[in-house]
């Protein structure tokens, strides 16, 4: 049964039941132990003390707190001022028992009186507490313990998040795709300049739960924030933040300067690279790739149209988590991508490894970028798998790209095996 006891503070009727004196002190100690029982011997006690003490505030010099339903173990206050009931809402401080102190911090606690201050929003830090025993200088030094331990337990909601708008400034279109637009953006904060990529929600229809949390977030959303966890790479787009609108999302991006796609830049260098620019480039993508295999992503849409250029310094990042997933030891039974870059396995058997079918896809790149073509158009071709070099190719080069295109799995490379290629390491180079 729910039992009311207001006071008036500030005047007006007296309560139409007659309280105990017994009852008083029990309220008053419930101030500070709400959830603690009292038993009658330290009911006499208090009793004592109080007729003894002439500063012990009387049942109408005390505010009353109503015992309202307990939400998580947390009582909830509610009070009246001048005859008017103050609506705490949000604005009310969680407060939390005393239920975990120790038998000594219990017994100081109960020698506290508590006399609430005049606001309706007076928190426990706000309150005056005065000691009735001898020794006051020792009791007030174990009550500010008391306290302490008090204000390590208040549990405080989350700070509300700001809306998009009023964070970012949206600018000209920079590129628009099958799975969104991407803008240019600045940050009002700091004035950094991002990209805003809008995605609408009919098109990002796969969620993600992240190891080690119970939520569920986008794929591109849930996949970026894992590789962008600090230490981040920097041949990795990062995922500055992101937002879920009714009908679309929004990811802020990293946007480097003086940037292109790697497809634009090979147009711009004639359609191919030359074997220097084209081992700068690998080199930093089979990075990228590690990276996100010691994440636990998997890309699964390696090209050029998903690469970005620095032209002045040709830094390269990794971008478009579109078709990702989380990487796994299964096989995969469903392929994501661009159909030039499948291994011949999914189109025989329509199952891959997910490490495995990633070095096919990083042969069929550099195969791209020195050769200026595509190694397969058709499915038939991928299967055959012939290779037709272009003059002037080194033979170091021509045996990493074969040996990524491999058309046994097994007999594939690692990443770390590509990294040591003497096509890659300083050998090679002149």
């Amino acid at each position: 049964m729910k039992r009311k006891c207001i006071f008036n503070v500030d005047g007006g009727e007296r309560p139409t039941k007659k309280r105990s004196s017994q009852h008083a002190i029990t309220k008053r100690v419930s101030l500070v132990l709400p959830c603690t029982q009292l038993t009658q011997s330290t009911l006499q006690k208090l009793q004592i003390e109080s007729e003894a003490d002439p500063d012990w505030p009387t049942p109408m010099e005390t505010r009353a707190i109503s015992k309202m339903p307990r939400r998580k173990g947390l009582p909830t206050p509610k009070m009246e001022d001048k005859g008017t009931q103050c609506d705490m809402g949000s604005k009310r401080k969680r407060m939390t028992s005393f239920q975990d102190l120790d038998s000594d911090d219990l017994r100081t606690a109960k020698k506290i009186k508590v006399t609430v201050a005049s606001g309706p929003y007076s928190s426990f830090g706000s309150s005056t507490s005065t000691d009735t025993s001898t020794s006051s200088e020792r009791t007030d030094s174990k009550c500010s313990e008391v306290c302490d331990k008090y204000k390590t337990k208040v549990r405080r909601n989350p700070p509300r998040r700001a809306s998009f708008t009023s964070l970012y400034n949206v600018g000209k279109l920079l590129g628009q795709g099958g799975c969104g637009s991407v803008y240019e953006g600045t940050r009002k904060e700091d004035g950094r300049e991002v990209a805003i990529k809008y995605i609408p929600k009919g098109v990002s229809e796969y969620y993600l739960t992240i190891p080690g949390t119970t939520y569920r977030l986008p794929l591109e959303v849930a996949l970026m924030q894992i590789v962008s966890r600090p230490p981040v790479c920097e041949h990795v787009l990062e995922l500055v933040d992101w937002f879920e609108q009714p009908k679309k999302f929004i990811l802020v991006l990293e946007r480097p300067t003086s940037c292109m796609d790697l497809y634009d830049y090979c147009e711009m260098m004639g359609g191919k690279l030359n074997e220097a620019m084209a081992r700068v480039i690998m080199l930093q993508v089979v990075l990228a790739v590690r990276h996100c295999r010691d994440r636990g992503v998997i890309h699964r849409d390696i090209k050029v149209e998903n690469l970005l250029v620095q032209t002045d310094t040709l830094n390269v990042k990794l971008i478009d988590f579109g078709c990702g997933d989380l990487l796994r030891e299964k096989l995969f039974r469903d392929f994501a991508g661009t159909t030039e870059f499948s291994p011949p396995e999914w189109v025989l058997d329509g199952m891959y490894q997910g490490r495995k079918a990633t070095i096919w896809s990083l042969g069929v790149l550099l195969f791209g970028l020195v050769n200026g073509d595509l190694p397969f158009r058709k499915e038939a071709e991928i299967i055959r798998g012939r290779l037709r070099f272009k003059r002037g190719i080194s033979k170091e080069c021509r045996d990493l790209v074969r040996w990524c295109l491999k058309q046994d799995p097994l007999k594939r490379p690692v990443l770390e095996q590509i990294l040591l290629h003497d096509w890659l390491s300083d050998r090679a180079r002149p």
